[in-house]
């Protein structure tokens, strides 16, 4: 069977880069003078849509969503999940955008990257700039205000991949946000997405995403004072939610 299996994989793996390059440069084609016209539109959440069931289905992906009823319709959240594995993205975007606006927080830098940085600018996903804080917090809370149906904003709060599985410590900076914007935090833990495309591996192979939605941390419940404690919360949450985790303790501070 390992004599077998390296063929299989490499075929597949050439296969899925392949369609995804493909369809990434068609669908950026329409999804870039779209979002200049209205990024906020119907038309531009298909196109996301779209690409990451795409990504998934392609891939011969099984997804499994538990605890979405937790997702409140009307209320916006600031989704904090756990990341080992570049298919964390398209499975969260596919799971929790479908009846909602999803929105992405990144660093400003990536506006720098060709192509994919310049559709960001574009998009509605907002890009955090160190240089200017206020700016980012008021646009996240005129997006909640404006919305009817909620919006979620999404971070991965250990700020990379986890090379092996284990759940990293929480950087401050979603914690601030969620204190400033006033919004709650909706912990999310992702589990098998490290089984399809490990970090610093080119290889995409079959398999199943488990995503486990937490009830909501609610932010009324701390303050900047309480920010470890805040964190720990939901560092505990989204660790509770992992089964495949090591048994021994560990710590949500940086």
């Amino acid at each position: 069977m390992a004599v077998l299996w390296w063929p299989y994989a490499v075929v597949r793996t050439l296969y899925c880069w392949i369609a995804l390059a493909i369809l990434t440069v068609g669908l950026a084609m329409v999804y870039i003078p779209s979002a200049a016209i209205g990024p906020n539109s119907r038309l531009v959440n298909a196109f996301e849509r779209f690409w990451v069931w795409f990504i998934l289905r392609g891939s011969n992906v099984g997804l499994r969503g538990h605890g979405l009823e937790n997702v409140v319709s009307g209320r916006s959240y600031i989704v904090m999940a756990n990341h080992r594995s570049m298919y964390d993205i398209p499975a969260l975007h596919y799971l929790l955008g479908k009846s909602r606006d999803l929105r992405w927080i990144g660093k400003h830098e990536m506006l720098r990257v060709p192509f994919f940085g310049w559709a960001f600018a574009l998009s509605r996903h907002i890009a955090i700039d160190r240089q200017n804080r206020d700016k980012s917090i008021a646009a996240l809370k005129e997006a909640a205000a404006n919305s009817d149906e909620g919006v979620s904003f999404v971070i991965m709060p250990e700020g990379t991949r986890s090379i092996d599985g284990r759940l990293a410590p929480f950087k401050k900076g979603g914690f601030h946000l969620a204190i400033d914007t006033g919004l709650p935090i909706l912990p999310v833990a992702i589990m098998g997405t490290e089984q399809l495309m490990k970090k610093g591996e080119w290889w995409i192979l079959p398999g199943s995403i488990d995503v486990f939605v937490r009830p909501p941390v609610e932010v009324d419940d701390y303050d900047k004072s309480q920010l470890e404690e805040f964190r720990q919360r939901v560092w505990t949450d989204i660790r509770d939610a992992l089964p495949d985790l090591p048994a021994e303790a560990q710590s949500g501070a940086a």
